[in-house]
């Protein structure tokens, strides 16, 4: 974005956050990137050497031409009302007036885009990432040696190969929670790879998880039990039935979803009878930065670094499912369970580690 645009958009975004008007003097210090302490003389000295380009700037807005050159007669957008109050030198939006749509990223968010274009691209084999990844491109006009050139990328463990299928399946599922209706399915479990099964749920959630839908649901509106699915691995067409009894609203409120979503660890859902766990745990070495940097879990709060042993001391508060171990296991060593003293992370072996 050349000089010219960038001001202007810094004008407009100034202007349409106030709504009692600013200064000339803030907005010219706030478009032209003023250098922080200046003295209030050094202002006045800056805002007046500023004060021709100030006003062709509030031109630009006023009539729609954005273009540098004075003589073009094409406008690049509409022209706009900007109010002036003489009493305290400010200008301000009239209310009804239209406003220019700029491009709202400044220079630092158009660095950054490289990062949301990775993400989008990371998942290019769903049409709908696809089709924001090259309208993005093109709004901002990221050309192909931008991306070759590229030095930021976005990785992921997993991806949903099925792509669109799996999307129009996401989608039909979502419709189905809103419009109160049972579903039927057949599915093959990830630990099986020949018993097919006949699910028949009433869907409660979906998640997205590490690339890949999952779907909640209950098998009976009087249980309590939510069983989880993995969207990719349902092998035929989704049936739909009515159900009178069935309030997807209400049921999620008496299984208290919003508040079980705060203490899982992945997309595995706890077990009826079971509340999150406060976990203590101390990580060591490398492990440390890493925690402090990129917490563990969105419940982790920090309780003690200490500098002797090179660790930090914190909890966490989940259900306490398979997936915790896998959360801790990546640590190893460097990850050590304070509490709950007597906790088993992997009920298959038949031993107490205390630390990974």
């Amino acid at each position: 974005m050349n000089k010219h645009l960038e001001r202007l958009q810094r004008m407009h975004l100034k202007l349409s956050q106030s709504k009692t008007g600013v200064s000339r003097k803030e907005l010219t210090l706030h478009i032209f990137n003023a250098p922080e302490g200046l003295s209030m003389e050094e202002e006045i000295v800056f805002c007046k050497a500023k004060r021709t380009e100030f006003f062709k700037l509030l031109n630009a807005l006023r009539t729609g031409n954005y273009q540098i050159n004075k003589k073009t007669v094409k406008l690049d957008g509409e022209g706009c009302t900007i109010n002036y109050n003489p009493d305290n030198d400010s200008y301000c939006y009239a209310l009804n007036s239209e406003k220019p749509k700029f491009n709202h990223l400044d220079g630092d968010e158009i660095m950054a885009l490289p990062i949301l274009l990775g993400v989008l691209l990371n998942y290019h084999h769903i049409s709908i990432f696809d089709k924001f990844y090259f309208e993005l491109t093109e709004k901002y006009a990221i050309t192909e040696d931008d991306y070759v050139n590229n030095n930021i990328a976005i990785t992921a463990a997993i991806k949903d190969f099925k792509g669109d299928d799996v999307v129009e399946e996401v989608v039909a599922l979502h419709n189905s929670i809103n419009e109160n209706k049972k579903v039927t399915f057949s599915y093959m479990p990830v630990r099986s790879f020949n018993n097919e099964l006949t699910i028949h749920v009433y869907p409660i959630q979906i998640l997205f998880h590490e690339g890949l839908f999952y779907l909640w649901g209950v098998d009976d509106l009087k249980t309590k039990e939510i069983r989880y699915f993995r969207i990719d691995r349902i092998t035929s067409e989704i049936g739909f039935a009515t159900d009178d009894k069935f309030n997807s609203i209400k049921h999620r409120k008496s299984l208290n979803i919003e508040n079980t979503l705060k203490h899982i660890v992945g997309v595995v859902p706890p077990e009826s009878n079971k509340k999150p766990v406060k976990f203590k745990l101390k990580f060591y070495d490398w492990a440390v930065a890493y925690v402090l940097n990129a917490p563990i879990h969105h419940s982790w709060k920090e309780e003690e670094i200490n500098n002797e042993d090179n660790s930090v001391t914190g909890t966490i508060n989940v259900y306490d499912t398979f997936e915790v171990a896998f959360l801790l296991g990546r640590f190893r060593d460097y990850c050590e369970i304070l509490e709950p003293k007597s906790y088993e992370p992997d009920l298959r072996k038949n031993k107490k580690p205390t630390r990974f």
